[in-house]
């Protein structure tokens, strides 16, 4: 009984190393690397420069954009008797 799984991987075996180059090919050789060269103190003031122009950006856009919209006036909603009033203009469908 041990015999038969012996013989399948002597098969298999046999098979993968016919497959196989005798002879490897020689790797490739290895690049080296260039140094990157640091940004200057230039880029880095340009970057600083447009990141806090974003920002401003953002600050000025959101003050603008605040000021547009419309605010509902300012009427409080009451619970009398476990029923909500609001009121007309904040009904759904009037």
């Amino acid at each position: 009984m041990n015999s038969q799984p012996d013989k399948v991987d002597r098969l298999l075996t046999d098979f993968f190393r016919a497959e196989l180059p005798s002879t490897w090919p020689d790797a490739p050789p290895i690049r080296t690397a260039t140094p990157v060269a640091r940004p200057g103190r230039d880029s880095l003031r340009h970057s600083r420069m447009a990141l806090a122009a974003s920002i401003a950006a953002m600050l000025i856009g959101g003050w603008l954009v605040s000021g547009r919209m419309s605010v509902p006036p300012n009427r409080p909603a009451s619970f009398e008797d476990t029923t909500a009033t609001r009121p007309a203009e904040m009904r759904l469908g009037k």
